[in-house]
């Protein structure tokens, strides 16, 4: 009704206002087989892959409780787990505190990862190593589903919750019984509690723990100046540490029987250990490796390595030996009453300005009794900061309701806003938090009846940018949205479509919920409605796939998008086949292109000492599994040298050759097997590498590919660093069969002087060297030499734009 437009027209530039809410989640699936008793009904489960993830490496799964999604939501986090590969599934309402497999818990499970590995296009899902997460009374599940799950749990998170096995559970009834056969060793598992919750009684059972299970890794951080519901910055930070620990020394490239992906045990001798958190402790024992520890081992927690127990060091270190500073709110001017009895210990009333959906409240710094404000504090301010519950952050002391795709029909939750108030420290104070529970009621029931009409959505193509949303309510206040599932968000009155993930199964699934909360006495809650629409392939979009192919005694990994022209792109040493992704998705548009990672690299196989092989076998193996007779071979630096191999040893399998910072390597082939002399030299430059450090080596040789750059080198500095820091280094670590053919290749070259049109490309820079009249073009009657200005070695990084018109050219005429 139009009355109501000048009472409410305020909503109108606040909509429009700067604002925090809930990320986004690109897919959902719904829970057959049970029925929550919060909601009645099926619970949901929502996944989220990084926007440019090629492969899921493993999924964190949690529960809805409270911080879960605090944390999935986090900016800092999510960013850390797109460089990891990591996805989030979130589940609500949940569907089990134990996980207790007889109730057929594990069943659902496995039929939701396939569910969501089916409508999401990542097939990888279904199988994906996975890390429990769970908080506070859903911090039990996540250490009975690893003992249930021990061949498929990467890490175990409880988020401060639970010991594994302890009866003082969360959710306060009896835990699980294991029984004498299961187990989680070898598996990591980290335990948080705060510093302003602790409680002996539940960091006791983790400590017998490690002792009753030597072969268990519990690794501990208590959270220090933090409190039960919250998760700072610098615990996101923490905890993807320890995800990319795990990753690091679990994940292999071996695949079992059924399809899951073999996971290294850990071996807890080989880490570190630390002594546990002692409030207002002076004087600590040193963590150092678990062999040398001083200290007391039955009053230590294990870790990966160093830079894990030093990083837990280190966050005690910004607490000890300082003062505490206490934080409260203020209300319409009031400082709100603290209940030291009650788990949430301010409770205040909703008292919405007159649109009925903002409210005030400001955090301030009190006195230890909360009863007064105090100047005894930090030199910082204290901000607010949501927990969870239908509500964004406007500015520091305005918020709104907003619900989310957590749904309004979930009587226990729809109504909860949880807030936190947090302070940082300084060097005489530590840092503070408090959180804060309002109640707002649901459904507004008296007043005005009020509808909401919403339109239907057209499809949209991929690439869109946004779509205009025109809901009206009949009582004339201006509706709100928000994103159940897909990739996008809400601004205003618009959705803006966020990027999609390079392997999404089209058409992707959009669904919009508009709603508007009425007025408490005035107008009633109208019921949500719901909007889908699909966005849909554009044309001549790539599909995209990807699989392994058999190369005798090991595996090659590989992606293929796109038709028309076999293109395959070769990459580098130390690297893999993410260097190639500014190239990949753009010449997909046009050829059949395949990118791979060679053996022992990437996702590939390992090596070994005793098997020959080469690089280029490989290579027309590969080209033979898909059948492919003839392709334009695209190499890089090592790649460089596989495609001169290619035209010694197979030009009647190639279309082209384009040849980048690498052609022929004048080194013995495979007809000259090392002898004792060189095996004897090897060991020695082996010997002198551990003494060194690999860490140091991959440091240095990175640090070499970035100075040959030219001015635009920093461009690549993140990405290429990844690779290296993934890169295992098995090959300098060991005696390296004749895996490049080399000389053979080269003397094949000189007799047949192929014809395969091939260009030679290298970058120009003060400190890239390469040679302006390349041997190798002696004896290529159709080779050419190109040089790119201003870049070095890894020019295709460097320069993509350079680097893809040049090969664009070269492609066009070949």
């Amino acid at each position: 009704m139009n009355r109501y437009r000048l009472l409410f027209s305020i909503i109108l530039l606040l909509c429009f206002s700067p604002c925090l809410r809930a990320g986004e989640w690109q897919w959902s699936v719904t829970l057959d087989g049970f029925v929550s008793n919060e909601t009645n009904r099926n619970p949901t489960a929502f996944l989220w892959i990084p926007a440019d993830c090629m492969r899921v490496k493993t999924i964190l799964v949690g529960q809805h409780n409270m911080s879960e999604e605090t944390l999935f939501d986090n900016p800092l986090f999510r960013e850390k787990m797109q460089k990891l590969g990591i996805g989030f599934v979130w589940i609500t309402p949940g569907i089990d505190q134990q996980w207790d497999v007889s109730k057929g818990t594990q069943r659902i499970f496995e039929k939701m990862m396939a569910d969501l590995a089916d409508v999401s296009g990542y097939s990888e899902l279904k199988n994906v190593p996975i890390v429990p997460i769970g908080h506070s009374a859903m911090a039990t599940y996540p250490w009975n589903f690893a003992a249930w799950n021990a061949e498929r749990t990467l890490a175990v998170i409880s988020l401060h919750g639970d010991a594994p096995r302890t009866n003082l559970t969360g959710y306060g009834r009896e835990n699980l019984e294991w029984g004498r056969t299961r187990n989680i060793n070898g598996i990591p598992g980290l335990m948080i509690e705060g510093e302003y919750e602790w409680w002996e009684a539940r960091v006791n059972p983790a400590l017998a723990f490690r002792m009753m299970y030597p072969e268990s890794c519990i690794s501990f951080l208590c959270d220090a100046g933090r409190g039960h519901f919250d998760v700072a910055d610098e615990t996101a930070a923490y905890i993807a540490l320890f995800l990319e620990k795990a990753i690091n020394q679990r994940l292999t490239d071996e695949v079992t029987k059924d399809g899951k992906v073999k996971l290294n045990p850990i071996n807890p001798a080989q880490g570190w250990l630390a002594e546990r958190w002692h409030p207002n402790q002076k004087k600590r024992a040193k963590a150092a490796p678990c062999s040398q520890y001083k200290g007391d081992v039955h009053d230590a927690f294990w870790y990966f390595d160093r830079e894990m127990a030093e990083a837990t060091e280190a966050r005690y270190a910004q607490s000890r030996e300082k003062k505490e500073q206490y934080l409260g709110f203020e209300q319409s001017g009031s400082l709100l009453a603290y209940d030291k009895k009650q788990h949430v210990r301010v409770q205040p009333r909703f008292h919405p300005a007159a649109d009925g959906i903002t409210f005030h409240l400001k955090a301030v710094c009190t006195d230890s009794l909360r009863t007064k404000l105090s100047d005894k504090h930090a030199d910082a301010t204290p901000v607010i900061s949501r927990i969870c519950g239908p509500v964004e952050k406007v500015n520091d002391t305005t918020f709104r309701v907003s619900f989310y795709r957590m749904g309004m029909d979930n009587p226990r939750r729809t109504g909860d806003i949880c807030l936190l108030a947090s302070q940082a420290g300084d060097r005489r104070y530590k840092s503070a938090v408090q959180e804060v529970s309002i109640r707002i009621p649901y459904r507004n029931t008296a007043g005005e009846r009020q509808h909401i009409l919403f339109p239907g959505l057209p499809d949209v193509e991929a690439g869109s940018g946004s779509l205009s949303l025109k809901a009206t309510s009949d009582c004339g206040l201006p509706v709100s949205y928000y994103i159940k599932e897909g990739p996008a968000e809400i601004e205003g009155n618009q959705i803006v479509f966020t990027p999609i993930p390079p392997r999404s199964r089209f058409p992707v699934k959009v669904t919009v919920v508009a709603w508007q909360y009425g007025v408490a006495g005035k107008v009633q809650t109208a019921e949500p409605v719901e909007r889908s629409f699909y966005i849909l392939k554009p044309s001549g979009m790539a599909a995209f796939k990807s699989g392994r192919i058999d190369v005798g005694n090991g595996s090659l990994y590989y992606e293929e998008a796109g038709s028309g022209e076999p293109v395959i792109f070769v990459h580098g040493h130390s690297l893999d086949h993410r260097m190639w992704d500014e190239q990949f998705a753009e010449f997909a548009k046009e050829y059949r292109v395949i990118r791979y990672d060679l053996r022992g690299y990437g996702a590939s196989s390992s090596q070994t000492e005793d098997y020959q092989f080469t690089h280029v076998q490989d290579l027309v193996t590969l080209m033979d599994s898909l059948h492919i007779r003839k392709a334009h071979i695209v190499g890089l630096s090592l790649g460089g040298f596989i495609g001169a191999d290619m035209l010694g040893w197979f030009p009647e399998r190639m279309a082209s050759a384009f040849l980048a910072s690498g052609n022929i390597r004048k080194a013995k082939g495979p007809s000259q097997p090392m002898t004792k002399e060189e095996a004897l030299k090897r060991d020695e430059e082996i010997t002198a590498l551990k003494v060194k450090g690999v860490d140091v080596m991959k440091r240095e040789w990175f640090e070499g590919l970035m100075n040959s750059g030219g001015t635009r080198k920093e461009r690549m500095r993140q990405p290429l660093w990844e690779m290296i820091d993934d890169w295992d280094a098995w090959q300098p670590l060991h005696k390296e069969v004749r895996v490049v053919a080399g000389l053979d290749a080269y003397e094949a070259i000189k007799k047949n002087r192929p014809t395969v049109p091939t260009l030679i490309v290298e970058g120009n820079s003060p400190n890239n060297r390469y040679s302006n009249q390349p041997e190798i073009l002696k004896y290529l009657p159709n080779g050419k030499l190109k040089v790119l200005e201003d870049c070095g070695h890894m020019l295709n990084m460097e320069q993509p734009e350079a680097f893809n018109a040049t090969l664009r050219e070269f492609l066009k005429y070949n």
